[in-house]
């Protein structure tokens, strides 16, 4: 892994997904680490920093809103992408405002997803860093 290259962490309960976004992301040139659940992915945050968040928002365990407060607590400036199949106005309205720069619902187009992904990351590469 260079160290540019960014590192994510993609949150999702449901295998095929998060295999497959995964694989993609990779392919993208991006440095990717999964987890299976919430849970997972609290201890994976404890031990690193990560660059971009893909989360889902039900999941069992832990669920995504959880993720992204963790995310935003130890990281504020990260970008959080919400990746649901159970979104509402009003789910949607509540991870916005926790924090999600991007909610999605599933299925997402897979290009979408990327594009959203780059465009936050070079977002934040180009936004001053506060210390």
């Amino acid at each position: 892994m260079s160290p540019s290259e960014p590192t994510l962490l993609i949150v999702e309960d449901e295998a095929d997904i998060r295999e497959l976004l995964g694989t993609e992301l990779k392919m993208e040139g991006f440095h990717v680490e999964t987890a299976e659940n919430g849970r997972v992915a609290l201890d994976a945050m404890e031990r690193r920093r990560f660059d971009l968040v893909i989360t889902d928002l039900k999941m069992p365990v832990v669920g995504g809103l959880a993720v992204l407060a963790q995310a935003k607590r130890v990281n504020p400036p990260i970008p959080v992408i919400v990746a649901t199949g159970w979104a509402s106005a009003g789910s949607a309205d509540v991870c916005r405002a926790s924090g999600a720069e991007v909610v999605l619902l599933k299925p997402f187009d897979l290009d979408e997803m990327i594009g959203n992904v780059k465009r936050l990351l070079n977002a934040r590469s180009v936004a001053p860093q506060v210390s």
